[in-house]
């Protein structure tokens, strides 16, 4: 399979994750993934990362509000180190 075709449904599960955080941005990761038909909570978690990305991203018009992360899993920076600086 050619990077093109793997990539090709990619947009899809993209589009419908900023729709579905759009919708609801309380929505589970495990939610997420049954509405994307994925078998792994941690999968949908990859497209709600890429979701809040797009709808962060600088420039963006903004028509509505941005979705925030919310899971019961975070992760946190430990030692005070933001993004590998102290």
């Amino acid at each position: 399979m050619s990077p093109a075709t793997a990539t090709e449904g990619n947009p899809d599960k993209l589009q419908m994750t900023i729709e579905a955080l759009k919708a609801n941005p309380h929505i589970t990761d495990e939610e997420l993934a049954e509405y994307l038909s994925l078998k792994r909570p941690a999968s949908a978690r990859f497209w709600r990362l890429k979701a809040i990305e797009i709808l962060n991203a600088p420039g963006r018009e903004h028509t509505g509000p941005t979705p925030v992360v919310h899971t019961s899993a975070s992760w946190r920076a430990t030692s005070g180190a933001v993004n590998g600086k102290p």
